[in-house]
């Protein structure tokens, strides 16, 4: 489950903590800024944590990848470029590779699954990236997004 925190000047150490238990769960983190914050020091602007991506290899292998296209402001399954923001379908637990092809000129979109800690880098046109993340153990439904246009690019993984 993943944790919610706050970097604000007076709870930061209490923040890094919290995210250094979430990295443990995660597997990785990757920092955009910093690596840990020390006592009394305080965040800047621009810091931003990223919690995804466990090495691909071994046994930590995906046992699925989708392929997500963006056109349009809007995430497609490569192959269907008819129903917009679809609904994804996985077990609970399953290991997932998310693979985004931006085709969108000009604009830059990313991926993000909050319940399974798992964040894309963003991409400009023509890019690919990808990120791989386990499932949520408890079936439910749960929201993915790109974090600049999360008004409007915004779908359901729906895990059974």
């Amino acid at each position: 489950m993943l944790t919610q925190f706050s970097l604000e000047s007076t709870g930061a150490l209490e923040a890094a903590n919290q995210l250094d238990a979430l990295a443990e769960a995660a597997h990785s983190v990757v920092w955009s800024g910093f690596s840990r914050l020390s006592e009394g020091s305080a965040p800047t602007a621009g810091m931003r944590a990223k919690v995804p991506v466990w090495p691909l290899k071994g046994s930590c292998t995906p046992t699925r990848e989708v392929t997500l296209v963006v056109k349009g402001m809007s995430f497609y399954l490569e192959g269907d470029l008819t129903t917009p923001n679809p609904t994804i379908e996985m077990k609970a637990g399953e290991r997932v590779r998310i693979v985004v092809k931006n085709q969108e000129r000009g604009v830059t979109h990313d991926f993000a699954f909050p319940a399974a800690g798992a964040v894309m880098n963003e991409l400009t046109w023509n890019q690919t990236g990808e990120v791989g993340f386990a499932a949520p153990t408890k079936p439910g439904t749960y929201e993915y997004f790109c974090q600049p246009h999360r008004l409007m690019m915004r779908g359901i993984i729906q895990v059974e």
